[in-house]
């Protein structure tokens, strides 16, 4: 891999990039019993922890990438935001790139690029924890497709006061991948417009 100030270089490999865990902070919960199922419907996955949605995995053609809506809290009410006003390109919690050899992988138009679900299988369901694997291609029209992607998504409840998924990928890169300086890249999530920062400085 070679970089500069304006782009980053891949050769035809396969790297893995990381595990991120996505964290919920619940209380009042008891932990006795807890049962996480996921469930195809569609063209979603829908993920329940005793029998309550926290997420639907959604892995539509006609979507720009796969994707988790709602991500639920305590309150049953979801914590991202969908396709909202001021920035309509960001479906909730999600993973893509833009600039990616000429296409672009996470703004709106399906024609710039699109990331594609070739599979998505349930692995583990109905115990402690869920794990789904998911299998994507990056595409555009007239044009080679220079990635493909393995995902494995696990859901876990690890204590009374706490929802964990944790998001594990591996690109491969099918061509020679040139990613132009870009400010819009790899896992993203746009926030509930109460909880999101619109004014002033976010501390970390």
């Amino acid at each position: 891999m070679t970089s500069n100030k304006s782009s980053i270089k891949v050769m035809k490999t396969r790297i893995s990039l990381f595990m991120i865990p996505v964290l919920f902070i619940l209380t009042g919960r008891s932990l006795a019993q807890t049962q996480i199922t996921a469930e195809k419907v569609g063209d979603k996955i829908e993920v329940r922890i005793n029998g309550n949605l926290l997420t639907n995995y959604i892995l539509s053609e006609h979507e720009k990438y796969p994707f988790f809506f709602p991500v639920n809290g305590p309150s049953k009410a979801s914590v991202t935001s969908m396709k909202n006003a001021n920035y309509p390109h960001h479906s909730s919690l999600f993973f893509g790139c833009d600039r990616v050899n000429g296409g672009n992988y996470w703004q709106e138009g399906l024609e710039r690029g699109q990331i594609t679900p070739l599979r998505a299988d349930i692995i583990e369901s109905g115990g402690e924890k869920v794990v789904i694997e998911n299998e994507n291609i990056w595409k555009r029209p007239g044009a080679m497709a220079p990635v493909k992607d393995f995902r494995t998504i696990t859901v876990t409840v690890p204590s009374a006061d706490l929802y964990q998924i944790d998001f594990e990928i591996t690109m491969e890169m099918l061509l020679d991948v040139t990613i132009k300086k870009t400010n819009h890249s790899l896992f993203s999530g746009r926030m509930d417009p109460d909880l999101a920062v619109i004014n002033g400085v976010s501390r970390w």
